[in-house]
C-alpha cells in the first residue's frame, strides 16, 4: 500500500488521448469474498457513438420538425422552476429552520395549538399554506406600533 503526501504526491492520470477512437466498457462483477470489482467487458468505438446522435442534434433537422409541427421537438424534458430565494442551502441551516418552527409551534396559545394533531401537523400546514387561514384571527389581536410622525 502506497501513502501520499505533500512530499510524495499521486501519479497524475494522464487525460485520454484527443485522437482517441475507443473507450473502455467496465462491468461490475463480485468476487467470492463478496467485493464489488470493475472488469473491462470490452472496447466501444467512441465515434461511431457520438455519430448516432448526430441527425438528432442537428439545428437544420431541428428547425425542420419544428416547422412540420413537431413543436415537442424543442423541449425533450419538460422544465420545472421554483423559487428558492430564502430556503436553506445546507444541512444546518435547514435543521435551525426547523427548530425555529418548533419553537413558533410550542409558543403557540393552546386554543391554537389544539388545531394541529401534533408539531408534523403543524410542519404540514406551513408548507401547504394552510396555516394562514388557522391562525387569521391572531391578526386582531396584533398591536401595530405607531410611528411618531417628524414635526
Amino acid at each position: 500500500m502506497v501513502f501520499y503526501s505533500l512530499s510524495n504526491l499521486p501519479p497524475k492520470n494522464s487525460p485520454r488521448e484527443i485522437n482517441c477512437k475507443t473507450k473502455s466498457i467496465f462491468k461490475l462483477v463480485m468476487s467470492d469474498e463478496g467485493r464489488k470489482i470493475l472488469v473491462k467487458d470490452g472496447d466501444s468505438n467512441l465515434f461511431d457513438e457520438i455519430q448516432m446522435f448526430k441527425d438528432e442534434c442537428n439545428i437544420y433537422n431541428i428547425i425542420r420538425r419544428y416547422q412540420l409541427g413537431d413543436v415537442g421537438v424543442l423541449s425533450k424534458v419538460s422544465s420545472a422552476y421554483i423559487d428558492t430565494l430564502g430556503q436553506p442551502k445546507t444541512m444546518q441551516e435547514a435543521l435551525n429552520l426547523s427548530l425555529k418552527l418548533k419553537l413558533n409551534y410550542d409558543a403557540l396559545k393552546p386554543e391554537y395549538k389544539s388545531q394541529f394533531a401534533d408539531f408534523n401537523a403543524f410542519l404540514k400546514s406551513c408548507c401547504d399554506g394552510s396555516i394562514v387561514d388557522v391562525l387569521k384571527p391572531l391578526e386582531k389581536t396584533i398591536v401595530k406600533e405607531e410611528t411618531p410622525s417628524e414635526s
